[in-house]
């Protein structure tokens, strides 16, 4: 199969460079229209173009679906039903499904991730998408900051990130003076001061160790420590980054 597709694609290179330029020999050489999706049974097809190999043509790319694949309104996808279920009955928005966000293609649910740590599904949001459909998404409230943004701010002492209006991501850094912006970069920092033993403070990453302590840098101010012992490491500094090392090496 590899060789016939390997004869197929250098016959293709051979009329595309004796007669450039001409859309319908070029589209000969493919099986199909890039971005197209079918359903063959209970397979996903979708029409996708090979990247790592050379003047290979557009191909069929099969993948089996985990419980059923369905085909609505020219657009194919996996589904996880086989049938259609109530909750998707009011169109195409996503919705949350015992607290998985979900997405909905002609009554068939589509699950995501599950939610982890403090956050939990949120629907209804409006937010980017291609026909301004209500989303749902993972976050841990609805007290979102005015301007918060997916770009982590400080908010007083907490270092806060939104999306869809929806806080995704909170940490209280300990005090107005642990959460900074430095370098275009903000985060919580480990010292209210650059601490000179980073050394160059214009540097976006810098190491030292402070006994067996790994602690790591970032335009002079400490963001993270890491205790070598506790993984029975030692704290080396090797090529001006300190590392956690096996110390019998």
């Amino acid at each position: 199969m590899r060789l016939a597709r390997i004869r197929i694609a250098r016959s293709c290179q051979i009329l595309i460079t004796a007669l450039s330029g001409t859309a319908s020999l070029l589209a000969g050489c493919n099986e199909c229209s890039q971005g197209e999706t079918r359903c063959d049974g209970n397979t996903y097809m979708s029409c996708e173009y090979d990247a790592d190999a050379d003047f290979e043509p557009i191909r069929w790319r099969r993948d089996t679906c985990p419980v059923a694949c369905r085909e609505v309104a020219g657009h194919a996808s996996c589904v996880d039903t086989v049938t259609p279920v109530p909750e998707c009955a009011g169109g195409d928005d996503d919705i949350c499904v015992d607290d998985v966000p979900t997405g909905c293609l002609g009554g068939y649910p589509i699950h995501h991730s599950r939610c982890e740590g403090l956050t939990h599904c949120f629907a209804g949001t409006i937010c980017g998408g291609d026909r301004g459909q209500r989303t749902a998404i993972c976050a841990i409230d609805a007290n979102a900051p005015p301007s918060c943004s997916g770009n982590p701010a400080c908010y007083g002492s907490v270092l806060t990130s939104c999306e869809c209006g929806l806080v995704v991501a909170r940490e209280d850094c300990g005090g107005v003076d642990f959460c900074r912006t430095v370098g275009g970069l903000t985060r919580c920092t480990a010292t209210a001061a650059p601490d000179p033993r980073c050394g160059d403070p214009t540097k976006s990453s810098s190491s030292f160790c402070d006994g067996n302590t790994a602690v790591g840098c970032g335009y002079g101010y400490t963001w993270s420590a890491t205790d070598c012992a506790s993984i029975m490491y030692t704290c080396r500094v090797t090529g001006g980054q300190a590392t956690c090392e096996d110390p019998s090496r």
